[in-house]
């Protein structure tokens, strides 16, 4: 029968939510697992994250922290709550703690002036905003010199041919957030490399940035470095609605300041991938990121 069917079940979906809530998958350890890759996530062309196109901004998902994965981790807390209670089994405290403290984590990257919910870094749980700070052709040295409030995490992207796999590296000098100079560099292991579009995306926090140097590249290369941008919204971001998190006044912002905004999500085939405003959105989903999803829609 069914009781006899989730008896069956149980320890081996309770194993599943657990592997999340390990040190592979929760990097700083705070209760908020991040992604692994985009295609983990069943959003494999993330305007924010995807590293093989050209028209998305190529940051590093691990380095991020996510609505979606929160939410749908809550909603896994509560149902094998559920579980447990139709076996008779004893409340599990480690359970319900998780579903408090995801809660609380998916509820702080909500922004009020947005109407949204957004991805955190991972380390400073800051939504940054993103911005070039030097663009060229090839090899580059360039003198920054600039702080930034919050802490900025700096993401290097190389554009060539398809073929193009170079040893770029790519050195950054400046200040962490302690106030520390402190110099970084990421070779090859660092470097993602898809379809000739290279990114590198800093491991460490920069509050201060004095100078970046770019190697290995020919003049084939457009190269830019910039604060990578937390701010970006795209439709996964809307998935706290769907797990329930939150409260009824929130829940209503979001839908009527944001999902029904023309300029963002109400479209006339339904939610594009992102939002019209994003710059990656095309409409016709060919060279940018515009199409309709059923799933996320249905959701």
């Amino acid at each position: 029968d069914d009781k006899a069917f989730l008896a069956e079940v149980y320890p081996g979906l309770r194993r599943f939510l657990d592997v999340w809530f390990t040190r592979k998958h929760d990097r700083d350890e705070d209760g908020l697992p991040e992604w692994s890759h985009t295609i983990q996530s069943a959003f494999d062309d993330c305007p924010s994250f995807v590293r093989w196109r050209a028209w998305a901004q190529g940051a590093d998902i691990t380095l991020a922290e996510a609505p979606d994965l929160g939410s749908y981790l809550y909603r896994e807390c509560l149902t094998l709550n559920r579980i447990a209670a139709l076996l008779e089994m004893p409340d599990d405290p480690v359970l319900t703690e998780r579903a408090a403290r995801l809660k609380w984590a998916v509820e702080a990257m909500w922004r009020e002036d947005t109407a949204t919910y957004h991805y955190v870094d991972r380390d400073s749980h800051e939504v940054t905003r993103g911005e070039v700070l030097a663009a060229g052709r090839g090899d580059l040295t360039v003198e920054v010199h600039r702080r930034f409030a919050p802490s900025a995490r700096i993401l290097v992207k190389a554009l060539g041919s398809q073929a193009a796999r170079p040893n770029m590296e790519v050195t950054l000098s400046g200040r962490g957030r302690r106030g520390r100079h402190r110099v970084e560099t990421l070779r090859r292991a660092h470097v993602q490399w898809y379809f000739g579009v290279g990114t590198a995306v800093s491991e460490k926090l920069y509050a201060e940035l004095d100078r970046v140097e770019v190697r290995g590249l020919t003049d084939e290369f457009e190269v830019t470095v910039s604060v990578v941008d937390y701010s970006r919204q795209d439709q996964t971001l809307l998935l706290p609605l769907w797990g329930g998190l939150p409260d009824s006044a929130r829940a209503e912002n979001l839908v009527r300041k944001t999902i029904l905004d023309a300029n963002r999500y109400w479209r006339l085939y339904g939610i594009p991938n992102c939002s019209a405003l994003d710059p990656a959105y095309q409409a016709d989903n060919r060279e940018g990121s515009g199409g309709v999803w059923l799933m996320w829609n249905t959701m």
